[in-house]
């Protein structure tokens, strides 16, 4: 038979008991709260761990298509680059091309222009000579004469006595010798003249004006200043050494014209 426990007794058992289970508590919450909070926050840590897979995996295959891309743009970059250089390459050979065939050109444009400045300059000198050659033609078919002013030179110059013969075979040598003595005597010299058979049985040329001096004339002295200014005026004067002369004695000896 089982005894009943009195009331009050069995109240206190129940009290007891009850606050125990209180105490197994934690912030209000008991042990299947806990284990609910438990499970969600082991889904929302799934959760964010498919959320950090999704966003990674998202990344690579993003980067991998931004690579790709980047990729296939470098390399049509460099066809364009590879492109331009072979085409700016080709210009480049082309142009190199045309400036050597015009560096030819210029060559021989530069050889031709050359050959024509000798053509010009020979032709210039031959036209020289034409007309010194037609001048001294005009001299020698026209009357022969000194200007007295001719002879200025002689001025400044040991003065000489000059004897002058013409040959008588000849149209004009008598005008010409009246002429020289009259220039020689207004340039202080003694001068006369006088006439001979021909020119060679004097010692002078067959044709034209010889002057003569007992020594070969220098380069500076009054003869060959003489010389030489008949030679300009009258387009020919010879000169020659004439070993019976007296010192500081010229004789000049006129003969026909050429």
């Amino acid at each position: 038979m089982i005894a009943k426990m009195p009331t009050a007794e069995a109240t206190k058992i129940e009290s007891t008991a009850f606050s125990r289970k209180v105490r197994r508590s934690v912030f209000g919450i008991g042990l299947h709260g806990w284990e609910q909070l438990m499970l969600l926050s082991l889904g929302v840590t799934g959760l964010i761990a498919f959320a950090v897979a999704f966003t990674t995996a998202s990344v690579v295959i993003l980067t991998r298509h931004e690579t790709a891309e980047a990729k296939r743009e470098l390399e049509e970059y460099k066809l364009t680059v590879e492109a331009k250089v072979a085409d700016a390459t080709a210009r480049g050979i082309e142009a190199g091309k045309s400036a050597g065939a015009a560096l030819v050109r210029a060559a021989d444009l530069e050889k031709q222009a050359e050959q024509l400045r000798k053509d010009t300059a020979e032709a210039n000198a031959r036209a020289a000579q034409a007309s010194l050659q037609v001048e001294y033609l005009k001299k020698l078919r026209g009357p022969r004469s000194v200007p007295y002013n001719a002879l200025n030179a002689l001025r400044s110059m040991p003065s000489r006595t000059a004897q002058i013969w013409y040959a008588k075979d000849s149209d004009d040598a008598e005008d010409l010798a009246a002429n020289i003595a009259g220039a020689l005597q207004h340039a202080g010299w003694k001068a006369g003249f006088r006439e001979i058979e021909t020119a060679e049985s004097a010692g002078g040329e067959p044709t034209g004006v010889t002057v003569l001096d007992n020594q070969f004339p220098g380069t500076s002295n009054p003869t060959a200043v003489l010389v030489e200014i008949l030679t300009t005026v009258l387009g020919e004067c010879s000169s020659n050494i004439g070993r019976d002369l007296p010192e500081d004695t010229v004789r000049i000896i006129v003969g026909p014209k050429p």
